[in-house]
């Protein structure tokens, strides 16, 4: 394991083998926002919008309430309050494979720094 993860490090490509029943890799950068919370990044006029991948976390304003109306949302829509934006953590081990044997798949997670 460690060889194939100095060479994925270097770039080279997954290998392949059709009997290994294993995914390709998949990357998931971030650990997932905390309960009540969404994830969030700026977009290319520096507003903050919701994006699944984003690298941030925050709490969505909704309407009928004091900050909603602070921060000139638009109803019908709940709208980010860039104050109670953080930034999201970082997995550590963020690739995963899939292997599927006896009739279930699992995930492995690893990543290619070489730690453990």
């Amino acid at each position: 394991m460690t060889q194939l993860f100095k060479q994925l490090a270097m770039g080279k490509p997954w290998p392949v083998c059709s009997e290994g029943n294993a995914s390709a890799p998949g990357h998931v950068p971030y650990e997932p926002c905390a309960a009540g919370k969404v994830s969030a990044r700026q977009n290319d006029e520096g507003h903050y919008i919701t994006d699944e991948q984003g690298g941030q976390c925050t709490a969505l304003v909704v309407e009928n309430t004091p900050r909603f109306s602070e921060l000139n949302c638009e109803a019908p829509h709940a709208c980010i309050d860039p104050q109670a934006v953080e930034n999201r953590l970082r997995k550590e081990k963020p690739y995963y494979v899939d292997l599927a044997y006896g009739g279930q798949t699992k995930r492995f997670w690893f990543n290619l720094t070489g730690a453990e």
